[in-house]
């Protein structure tokens, strides 16, 4: 991120802690061993986000959660977390520098998840996974960082074809284990399985990094970082609850409300126009206030419906001295959306994750619940998708650099769509039978869709 962004004339550059990355690192060159640092917090991430999806029921069960609502909280506030912190990450790293930041991550999470492991009861278990998601979060952007400026644009292609493959494998070995650990041992070993994998990341990544150049005098917007963690956290929220309650509730239409707010708080206050940002912040404490009071009296004081608004109408008043304040570095450089090439990417970008990582959660759970499979089987279906992903990725990465981005990304489009077709209308049919649908049949339409996906990166 440093490397495209332009910073005020004030900002003045570190200069003993910069160093250039060498070009070698004993006999192997740097970018090889960057690499290969980073894929290991990489696939640590990834692995921890699929193998906890296959124990959801045993989560439930063992938890004694009241219902799928209460132990989705294991995921949802996991993945709250890590929309939270990805905002600043980009100034976090210009300000303390990629290495340092990485090293912290990765600590961060080991650690989370060694507390994960040990936790007695659900609330302990969702506080503990919150502190896994704000390392987690943070983890793949850095490491992305890091490879940008070991690499240079020039071979990107080719290294990120190699640096998906063990990001597919990794989905294809966490249901796996997650099944062989929840079936024959314990849930607690799912958590387990990350701390060796993040003290050997830790002791790489601490010997073999080399620190980016530290911006000095950077300071973080506050009031973007303000709006930006709220308008995530009141999106992901609302959409969790409307599974439950419907989407023309009150508290649900409340939440996108307030993520409506903020959100255009947050993107008027990147465009630099904070008078007009800040102006929305009263008028947004004020109708959360009134929220939050009609909720604590229909549902009580306490009720998290309460809670939430009240929550919102603190923030949106911390925010007013907060978009007063001088203008601060913004944590997006938003035009760089005026490239159409950038922006088609995003978009695209957003579709090919809805589409691959939606379906990790639910998958395991329409095989377990629906077909009646175990643990074990449901990890054992799930594996040639990811298997056949891993062949196709280094040969998008390959064709992208020889070719160009478009045509790899139409054809991979394509079969993304046909392969989702063929799975939905298998699964139709296998609604309509007595019978358990072929394993074959699902996963052979699961890895066609995703490998195209795979090549779009």
């Amino acid at each position: 991120m440093t490397e495209v962004l332009t910073r005020d004339e004030a900002v003045r550059p570190a200069d003993e802690a910069t160093v250039a990355p060498p070009r070698r690192v004993g006999r192997f060159d740097y970018k090889w061993v960057a690499l290969a640092v980073v894929l290991t917090g990489t696939i640590m991430t990834i692995l921890d986000a699929t193998i906890v999806n296959i124990a959801i029921p045993t989560l439930q069960t063992d938890l004694h959660a009241a219902s799928y609502s209460d132990i989705a909280w294991v995921v949802t506030g996991y993945l709250l977390a890590q929309g939270a912190v990805i905002p600043m990450t980009g100034w976090a790293t210009d300000r303390f520098g990629t290495k340092r930041l990485y090293l912290v991550t990765i600590a961060l999470f080991t650690l989370a998840s060694m507390a994960c492991g040990i936790a007695q009861n659900l609330p302990e278990l969702i506080f503990f996974r919150v502190l896994q998601g704000i390392g987690g979060g943070m983890l793949m952007p850095i490491g992305m960082t890091i490879i940008l400026q070991a690499v240079g644009p020039q071979q990107m292609g080719k290294v990120m074809g190699i640096f998906g493959v063990p990001m597919l494998l990794a989905p294809a070995l966490g249901p796996v284990l997650g099944g062989w650990f929840v079936q024959d041992f314990t849930w607690r070993l799912i958590f387990y399985v990350n701390v060796p994998i993040g003290i050997i990341g830790f002791i790489a990544a601490s010997r073999y990094l080399i620190e980016s150049r530290v911006t000095r005098g950077l300071r973080l917007d506050g009031f973007g970082m303000l709006a930006a963690t709220p308008a995530v956290i009141a999106l992901m929220y609302a959409v969790d609850r409307s599974t439950t309650l419907g989407w023309s509730s009150s508290l649900v239409l409340s939440l996108l409300g307030v993520a409506a707010v903020f959100f255009t708080a947050f993107v008027l206050s990147q465009l630099r126009r904070r008078r007009l940002a800040t102006q929305l912040m009263l008028p947004l404490a004020a109708g959360t206030l009134i929220a939050g009071i009609a909720f604590g009296i229909a549902d009580g004081w306490a009720s998290i419906n309460s809670v939430t608004m009240f929550g919102a109408a603190v923030l949106a008043a911390i925010g007013i001295p907060l978009g007063l304040r001088g203008t601060d570095e913004p944590l997006l450089h938003l035009e760089l959306f005026k490239d159409r090439t950038f922006s088609w990417a995003m978009v695209l970008s957003l579709l090919i994750v809805t589409v691959m990582f939606g379906s990790m959660l639910l998958i395991p759970l329409y095989l377990q619940e629906v077909h009646g499979y175990n643990a074990l089987q449901t990890g054992l279906l799930l594996l040639p998708q990811a298997v056949t992903a891993a062949f196709a990725m280094p040969l998008g990465g390959m064709l992208t650099d020889r070719i160009g981005p478009r045509p790899v990304v139409v054809g991979g489009m394509i079969l993304l769509a046909v392969g989702s077709v063929l799975l939905l209308r298998r699964w139709r049919v296998c609604r309509g039978s007595t019978h358990r649908a072929r394993p074959a049949s699902r996963t052979a339409c699961s890895a066609l869709a995703h490998p195209s996906a795979s090549r779009c990166w």
